[in-house]
């Protein structure tokens, strides 16, 4: 559990909670609402995190602000957070998005 300054408590929570339909059947609709935003700002936090510079062990991010939960992407998982935002961004038509997996995975894989 996290705390913010001003105290609030959020659990943290597997990404695939958030987003992969077959673990959580509310996340198709979350997708489509967020998908772009949310899938997008943890791909550049991602390529962050791989900098040697940082060493992040792994992601988070507050995907909504009324929830009392943080989605976190451990670094081991950023591979298959990938693999599935690719997915996502192929079947959506965000190209440019695409490429920056691409770019990421030569650089870091």
């Amino acid at each position: 559990m996290l705390k913010t300054k001003g105290h609030k408590i959020y659990q943290k929570r597997n990404w695939r909670e958030f987003l992969d339909s077959e673990v959580n059947p509310r996340a198709e609709q979350f997708l489509e609402s967020r998908g772009y935003d949310v899938l997008h700002q943890s791909v550049s936090n991602i390529q962050r995190a791989l900098n040697p510079k940082h060493k992040w062990p792994e992601m988070n991010l507050l995907v909504h602000p009324n929830s009392t939960s943080i989605m976190t992407i451990k670094k081991e998982e950023f591979p298959d957070f990938l693999d599935f935002s690719m997915d996502w961004f192929k079947e959506n038509e965000y190209y440019e998005d695409c490429a920056l997996i691409v770019n990421i995975r030569k650089k870091y894989y």
